[in-house]
């Protein structure tokens, strides 16, 4: 039988965030004993089971776990079971994060969604663009909102720069590590952003960001926020995704499209 504190343990140190069938089906203190015993795992074959195993042996060894933990304090684990977790995330229902890597001031999330605004927009911005993000971003600073970006370059890194000139709250969602800033450029904007707001991430310490990670994160971005605000993203834009996602979740979605002579805006106008 599946215990809570089973359940907890596996969340909380990321044992299978690429295997989340297995932990729903059987739970985590029998996934974890399936990873120690050589025995038939359900829906494997022997090789893939093999590899399984391999690839996830080094996070199962509880010491070592905690070894890290206890060494490498610079950030903590979130747990829908504990106090400072976003209830907004719980919107998602079956796709909510089963946790979340935090660096900073955790206490940011222990408030209404209305009090968070996620503002997101195009990596290549115009100056207007920018200009624009910079006057909505530090008016809602300024009034006491905590501004939710990804630290992207252009639009997301103008957010995040403008709440700390403010001295507001802010918070970046990583499709990286916590500890491996990304993009690189923006190593310091997100030391700063940890320092003086939070950082956060699902996937665990050292991981590098994918093109699925990025898709992923747009629903935790769209999810913590009572209100999405798009700056001037293209018809291509991954922004649009977390749109998209904000819609589906009956938040408030706003957009500042650029200027008409903008080749960004004409390509999202089609």
């Amino acid at each position: 039988m599946t215990t809570p504190g089973g359940l907890v343990f596996a969340r909380r140190y990321g044992l299978v965030f690429n295997r989340r069938r297995h932990l729903e089906r059987v739970g985590g203190v029998e996934l974890i004993a399936l990873i120690e015993r050589d025995t038939a795992i359900p829906g494997m074959d022997r090789i893939e089971a093999a590899v399984w195993r391999d690839r996830l042996q080094s996070r199962a060894d509880h010491d070592q776990v905690a070894s890290r933990l206890l060494t490498e304090n610079e950030y903590r684990v979130l747990v829908p079971e504990d106090s400072e977790w976003p209830a907004a995330l719980n919107d998602l229902r079956e796709r909510a994060p089963y946790l979340l890597w935090t660096a900073g001031r955790a206490e940011l999330l222990v408030t209404q969604p209305s009090q968070l605004v996620t503002i997101t927009g195009a990596r290549a911005a115009t100056a207007y663009g920018v200009h624009v993000a910079e006057d909505i971003s530090s008016e809602l600073a300024g009034n006491g909102k905590t501004l939710v970006a990804g630290a992207a370059y252009g639009i997301e890194g103008s957010v995040h720069r403008s709440a700390l000139i403010e001295s507001g709250n802010t918070i970046a969602v990583l499709a990286s590590g916590v500890n491996r800033p990304y993009p690189a450029g923006h190593a310091d904007l997100i030391g700063s952003v940890s320092r003086q707001g939070l950082v956060l991430s699902e996937v665990p310490p050292w991981a590098s960001p994918t093109r699925q990670r990025f898709l992923d994160r747009s629903r935790i971005l769209a999810a913590l926020s009572g209100a999405t605000i798009v700056v001037e993203a293209g018809f291509r834009s991954g922004t649009l995704h977390t749109a998209r996602e904000a819609g589906q979740l009956s938040r408030i979605v706003g957009a500042v499209p650029g200027p008409v002579t903008s080749f960004i805006w004409v390509l999202s106008r089609g």
